[in-house]
């Protein structure tokens, strides 16, 4: 099935901030807009506070101002925020997660590994961002409803990036990428023990569960108003 993943292409972008670079990527709802990663890609800031993060575009990164709307408990980093640009159109619906989703299920995870990127898409008027990268895994269990745990193989770079599943021919958000498991590997000289270890990627890869994104919205429903023009 081919995967109508504009709505998420268009959607979502690098971000880098004095903590590494990471993804983020843009949620309407009532037709006000948000934007949303993992909190340990934004400084901290309380709901309220404004904290400046850049965005990639095709000559560089450029600076924006976000509202920080809320946070969840440390263990599931996740941020929403306010941006005060509206980034892109709005013509690309970005649905909500579906009503069940099932051990085994295939889902996608978007961002920009290595600040990697399909870079042409960067030359265009309407989009002037680097388009990211698109990743396949599999639902293998959750965590208390509140995290799935998916197999796939994420890099640095994917956390705060959408998870979506497809509902029919409807790709819709599941959750936000916000870390991976590394596994200790031994490491030897001539074949003999060294006694020491490096970290491997165990192809295990953990992402809160986007209802605890909406709880922050519907609590305090403080978007960027779709009707504001681009800049």
């Amino acid at each position: 099935m081919e995967l109508p993943i504009n709505s998420i292409l268009l959607r979502t972008f690098q971000l880098s901030t004095h903590l590494g670079q990471g993804t983020c990527f843009t949620y309407d709802s009532d037709n006000k807009r948000y934007l949303m990663t993992a909190s340990h890609c934004v400084p901290e800031g309380d709901p309220g506070d404004v904290t400046n993060i850049h965005i990639r575009t095709g000559q560089g990164y450029a600076p924006m101002k976000v509202t920080v709307l809320g946070r969840t408990e440390a263990a599931l980093d996740l941020v929403v925020l306010v941006p005060d640009l509206g980034l892109h159109r709005h013509d690309f619906p970005l649905n909500p997660p579906p009503d069940f989703v099932s051990v085994g299920q295939e889902v996608y995870f978007f961002g920009f590994p290595f600040g990697l990127a399909t870079v042409p898409w960067a030359t265009t008027d309407m989009h002037p961002y680097p388009t990211c990268l698109v990743k396949h895994a599999v639902v293998s269990g959750f965590d208390t409803y509140k995290t799935w745990i998916l197999h796939g193989l994420s890099n640095p770079g994917f956390s705060g990036g959408p998870v979506v599943t497809m509902d029919g021919a409807t790709p819709r958000i599941i959750g936000v990428v916000t870390a991976r498991l590394n596994e200790p590997v031994d490491l030897t000289h001539n074949g003999q023990p060294t006694g020491l270890n490096t970290a491997a990627n165990a192809g295990i890869l953990y992402a809160t569960q986007f209802v605890h994104a909406l709880d922050i919205i519907n609590r305090n429903p403080q978007g960027l108003p779709l009707t504001l023009t681009l800049a």
